[in-house]
């Protein structure tokens, strides 16, 4: 069986950090209540979707099951653009506010990839260091508990946005 999926150049993405926008919904992720809101583009990012691992022994004291346990879904990075009204939304805008949030994440094997986060919280974070003025964010994905439709997708999305299934925590589209 030849392995189309896991070696190919073109799945290499070409360009780095793509755009973010982000919209207010409520706690539920079901309902936006603001258009969306374009971040910017993304300078650097890591997107993180880890799981921890609780190892449990038998009686003997060796390994008898793994079980997977907390699933964290983070996103840490730094936008370059550095105007006083993203800095005045994200510094204020975003404390205690739940989003979905698109980012698209460049070209790869040819298509446009996108990701859509039903559900999220901003951990704002300002840090204005002379010489470089990107701004750092980072973003907690949550799962949501019903399947998440997209009403609208934002000006800048290519695919139209997925219907999100309960439980998970965010979707790709390629196009």
């Amino acid at each position: 069986m030849a392995d189309t999926i896991l070696k190919s150049p073109g799945a290499i993405a070409i360009h780095g950090g793509g755009v973010l926008a982000v919209e207010i919904v409520t706690a539920d992720g079901q309902t936006p209540t603001l258009p969306w809101v374009d971040i910017g583009t993304i300078a650097t990012f890591s997107h993180k979707d880890d799981t921890t691992v609780k190892k449990e022994p038998d009686e003997t004291g060796n390994i008898a099951a793994v079980n997977l346990d907390v699933r964290d879904v983070i996103e840490t990075g730094t936008i370059m653009e550095s105007n006083a009204t993203l800095i005045n939304f994200l510094k204020d805008s975003t404390r205690d506010v739940f989003f979905r949030a698109y980012k698209y994440l460049g070209i790869v094997n040819g298509k446009k990839q996108e990701a859509w986060f039903p559900l999220c919280k901003f951990v704002p974070k300002i840090d204005l260091t002379s010489g470089t003025k990107r701004i750092p964010f980072e973003i907690h994905f949550l799962p949501v508990s019903a399947a998440t439709t997209f009403a609208t997708a934002p000006a800048s999305a290519y695919a139209a946005p997925p219907v999100i299934a309960a439980g998970s925590y965010y979707a790709l589209t390629e196009t």
